[in-house]
C-alpha cells in the first residue's frame, strides 16, 4: 500500500470533526433508556442523560426534539460542553424527562435537531432519578435508568479522538474487556481500596470502553468510579501551591503535591454522556490542571530540558498534559492552553535538540525518544547528586512514554498543534527500535544481542516480537540493557496501551517500510495480549486503568481500518488456541519461545536481622523457614510499587509465597534503621529477590492474611552473608 503523503494525513485528520455540518439535519440519533439491574423500575422514572453532538449541528438547545414512537416529549434540555475553539456550537446537552414508564421494559427515544414544538419543563435535581450502589461501592448514587448511545453516532461526533466502534457479539477485543471486567476489573471495593487502583483515570477507562461497546456496565462503572474519584479532589477555597492546593486528589495518603492522581478527563465524559456535573465547576476544573503542574512531588516538565541530570519521568510529563488539554476543552483557559504550548516546546526540544552533553558524550543521533537520566528518574540520584557523562544511565521508559502521546494525539484534535506530528512520528520509532527485545528485519523478529530468553508472560500468544523492556536505550551497553531493574518479567502487561505510541506515529509516517514495521509490533501486541488467558491476569487492579484509558486498540483500528485504506479488524483477533508468532516460517533466524516462567524461587535462608521498627534495635539472628511471615502484594499492587504508601500487601508465610508472587524488600542494602529504606523499599517478584536484598519480615504479633499493620513489630532483613538452611 502507498504510503499516504503528509498532506492527505493532515485532511484525513480534521475531516471527521467536520463532516456533519454538510447536512440540513446532523443530529439525528436513537438512545435506548435501560433500567438498571438492581432496581425494580416503575411507570414514573426521572431519566436525565448526556448527548455528546458534532461540530456545527446545535448552537442552540432549541434545536433539539426527543420523540418516542414518533410523538415530541416535553423535556429539559441544558447546554454542557461547547466547541469554543472551533465555532463555539455546542459539544453536549443534558436532557432530563419526567413520568418515563420503565415498567415494562427499554424505551427508545429519538433526538434530532430539528426543533422543538412543544413546551420545555423544568430541570429537576438529577439526584431525584439516582438508586444507591451497594457497600463495595461506598453507597454511591448513580442512575436508576441509563441511556445508553449508538456506539456508531459516538465515534463519530469528535468527543474523543477518531476511532473504530465495536463489531458486537463477533467483535474480540470487546470479548477481552468483557471477560476482564467479570473477572476482576469490575469488583473494585471502594471501601478498602488503595491509592493506586485510582492512578491512571479508572473511570475515563471505564467511560471509554462504554463508547466503543454501548455496553451498560461499562458505563455505570465509570459513572461510580467518578462519584468515588471526585469525592476526594479538594475544594475547599486552597490556594494552588507546590505542596498542594485545590483540584488535588487526596485518597489513601496521596500526597495534594502529587500530580498524578491529577485526571479531569472523566468530568469531561462524564457530563458529555450522562448529563451530571454536579462535583465542580469551571474553576475547580482550572485548578486541576494547574495544580498537577505545579506539586512539587513529581519532576517539571513544562520548561525547557536545560541540564543533563535534570529530573524527568514521561509519566508526569504525559499525565500533566493530558490534565491541561482536558480542562482546555472544558474550560476553554487560555493559561492553560499556553502551558500545554509551552509543554509541547519542551518535549520537542528535549527530543529533537542535541544538547552540548549529547554531543560531549557522544549521545548521537537523537534516537527519537525521550532519554533521560534513568537513576534521577528512580529517585536512587538526585539532579545535583548524578554523575555526568553516565551512559548507561541514559534512557527512557517505553511503556510510561504513552502517557505524553495519549496527551499529544488528543491535543492534536483540539488545537491542530504543528509539532505533533514529527514528535509522535519519532516517539513510535524510537519505541519500536529500542523499547523490545528483537529488532524486525525481513519479515521476522530476531533477538538483540543484550537479551538472552524471553520475558513475557506465559498468556501471550506472540511472546517474542512483543517483549517489552521496562527502561531503554540507544546508548548504554548490553549490561545495562539486561539488567534485572531494565529488564523485569511482565513489562508486556503493558502492551495495549503502547499500541497507541506506535499507532499515531504510524498514522504520520510516510515511509512504506517503517509503516510495515510499526504495523507488524501493532498487530503482534494486541493478539499476543487480546485474549482470555491474558485478560485473567489481574496482578494490580490500574492494569485496566493503563491499558484501556487512551482508547488505544481501537484507535489503531480506525488508523488501519476501511475508512483510511487499512484492512486491521478486531476479527483478525485469535481467542483460541495458542499460535506460534505469525508470519514467521518454521526454519527463521529467531531465538526459540522459551518457556515463559521465572527462576525458581531462591532457597529458604538463615538471616541477620539489621533493622527494626521496635524498641529493641540490636542485632539478633532468626532462622528464615518456612514460617516466616513476609509482606506480599495483593492483587492491587504490582512491581515496583512502595510497600508503604503506594499499596498494600498481606502477610504470608513463606512456604506459601509462589515464584510469580511480589515480596517487599529494601533493595540492595541493609538498613541499620527502618527509617533507613522506607523511602526505597519496593515488591518486587519473588525470583528476583537478591542475596544482598533486605527482606520485610514481621517479627511479632502478626496476623497472616493481615495487611501491613496487623503486625505490631516489623523488620528488615538481609541474607547476603547467611548460608542456606
Amino acid at each position: 500500500m502507498t504510503a499516504p503523503s503528509r498532506s492527505a494525513l493532515f485532511f484525513s485528520l480534521l475531516a471527521p470533526l467536520f463532516c456533519f455540518s454538510m447536512t440540513a439535519h446532523g443530529l439525528d440519533t436513537e438512545v435506548t433508556l435501560q433500567a438498571d439491574i438492581d432496581i425494580q423500575p416503575t411507570n414514573n422514572e426521572l431519566v436525565t442523560f448526556g448527548l455528546p453532538l458534532a461540530v456545527g449541528d446545535v448552537t442552540d438547545v432549541s434545536q433539539i426534539r426527543v420523540s418516542q414512537n414518533g410523538t415530541e416529549l416535553s423535556v429539559s434540555v441544558e447546554s454542557g460542553l461547547r466547541f469554543h475553539w472551533a465555532d463555539n456550537s455546542l459539544r453536549s446537552v443534558t436532557i432530563q424527562l419526567h413520568a418515563i414508564d420503565m415498567s415494562s421494559g427499554n424505551q427508545i427515544l429519538r433526538v434530532t435537531d430539528e426543533g422543538s414544538t412543544v413546551q420545555r419543563i423544568n430541570m429537576r435535581p438529577h439526584s431525584e432519578g439516582w438508586a444507591a450502589a451497594g457497600p463495595d461501592k461506598n453507597n454511591l448514587p448513580y442512575p436508576r435508568i441509563f441511556a445508553l448511545h449508538d456506539k456508531e453516532y459516538l465515534a463519530n461526533v469528535g468527543l474523543l479522538p477518531p476511532y473504530r466502534a465495536s463489531m458486537g457479539s463477533s467483535d474480540a477485543f470487546e470479548q477481552y474487556q468483557v471477560r476482564q471486567f467479570e473477572n476482576w476489573a469490575g469488583d473494585l471495593n471502594y471501601s478498602n481500596s488503595t491509592r493506586g487502583n485510582w492512578l491512571f483515570d479508572r473511570s475515563s477507562a471505564m467511560f471509554k470502553a462504554y463508547m466503543t461497546t454501548g455496553r451498560v456496565e461499562f458505563l455505570k462503572e465509570a459513572f461510580l468510579s467518578k462519584q468515588f474519584y471526585f469525592n476526594y479532589v479538594r475544594n475547599d477555597g486552597s490556594p494552588l501551591a507546590a505542596s498542594g492546593g485545590d483540584g488535588c486528589f487526596e485518597y489513601g495518603g496521596v500526597s495534594c503535591a502529587d500530580g498524578k492522581y491529577i485526571a479531569p478527563q472523566q468530568a469531561k465524559l462524564a457530563w458529555a454522556l450522562v448529563g451530571d456535573n454536579s462535583q465542580w465547576d469551571t474553576s475547580l476544573i482550572d485548578s486541576m490542571a494547574l495544580q498537577a503542574d505545579i506539586g512539587w512531588n513529581q519532576h517539571g516538565t513544562r520548561d525547557v530540558f536545560d541540564d543533563e541530570n535534570e529530573g524527568f519521568t514521561e509519566r508526569a510529563a504525559g499525565l500533566v498534559g493530558l490534565a491541561e488539554i482536558i480542562a482546555y476543552e472544558m474550560t476553554g483557559n487560555t493559561t492553560i492552553l499556553s502551558h500545554l504550548t509551552e509543554r509541547i516546546s519542551s518535549i520537542k526540544d528535549m527530543q529533537q535538540v542535541i544538547k552540548s552533553w549529547d554531543a560531549a558524550n557522544g549521545w548521537t543521533p537523537k534516537s527519537g525518544a525521550l532519554t533521560h537520566n534513568i537513576e534521577v528518574h528512580e529517585g536512587s540520584e538526585s539532579q545535583s547528586s548524578a554523575p555526568s557523562g553516565a551512559t548507561n544511565q541514559r534512557g527512557f521508559s517505553p511503556w510510561m512514554t504513552e502517557n505524553i502521546v495519549d496527551f499529544l494525539w488528543q491535543t492534536y484534535w483540539i488545537t491542530n498543534n504543528d509539532d505533533i506530528p514529527e514528535i509522535l512520528r519519532q516517539i513510535a520509532n524510537a519505541i519500536d527500535s529500542y523499547g523490545f527485545t528483537t529488532v524486525f528485519s525481513d519479515g521476522s523478529y530476531s533477538l538483540k544481542s543484550a537479551y538472552v530468553g524471553n520475558h513475557t508472560n506465559g498468556c501471550n500468544r506472540q511472546p517474542v516480537g512483543t517483549d517489552m523492556v521496562y527502561f531503554g536505550s540507544a546508548y548504554a551497553d548490553d549490561a545495562t540493557l539486561s539488567s534485572d531493574a531494565w529488564w523485569p518479567w511482565y513489562t508486556e502487561s503493558h502492551s495495549i496501551e503502547t499500541v497507541l505510541t506506535l499507532a499515531a506515529g504510524y498514522h504520520f509516517e510516510t515511509d512504506a517500510l517503517t509503516r510495515t514495521r510499526l504495523k507488524t509490533r501493532i498487530d503482534k501486541l494486541i493478539s499476543g495480549w487480546s485474549n482470555s488467558a491474558c485478560a485473567d491476569v489481574s496482578n494490580t487492579m490500574r492494569l485496566w486503568n493503563w491499558q484501556h484509558r487512551s482508547n488505544s486498540v481501537r484507535t489503531w483500528y480506525w488508523i488501519d481500518g476501511p475508512s483510511n485504506g487499512g484492512q486491521s479488524s478486531p476479527a483478525d483477533i485469535d481467542n483460541g488456541e495458542d499460535e506460534p508468532d505469525a508470519n514467521e516460517p518454521p526454519d527463521s533466524n529467531e531465538p526459540p519461545v522459551v518457556n515463559n516462567a521465572p527462576p525458581s524461587a531462591p532457597p529458604l535462608l538463615s538471616v541477620a536481622l539489621v533493622a527494626s521498627n521496635g524498641s529493641n534495635e540490636e542485632t539478633n539472628t532468626i532462622i528464615f523457614d518456612g514460617n516466616a511471615p513476609v509482606l506480599v502484594a495483593t492483587t492491587q499492587c504490582s512491581v515496583g510499587d512502595d510497600p508503604h504508601w503506594q499499596c498494600g500487601g498481606e502477610w504470608r508465610r513463606y512456604r506459601d509465597v509462589t515464584v510469580t508472587d511480589y515480596i517487599a524488600i529494601c533493595p540492595g542494602q541493609e538498613a541499620e534503621e527502618y527509617l533507613q529504606c522506607n523511602g526505597n523499599d519496593s515488591f518486587i517478584l519473588m525470583s528476583n529477590v537478591r542475596s544482598i536484598d533486605g527482606i520485610f519480615i514481621c517479627s511479632q504479633d502478626v496476623l497472616i492474611g493481615g495487611n501491613r499493620g496487623n503486625c505490631s513489630e516489623w523488620r528488615w532483613v538481609s541474607s547476603a552473608n547467611s548460608t542456606e538452611s
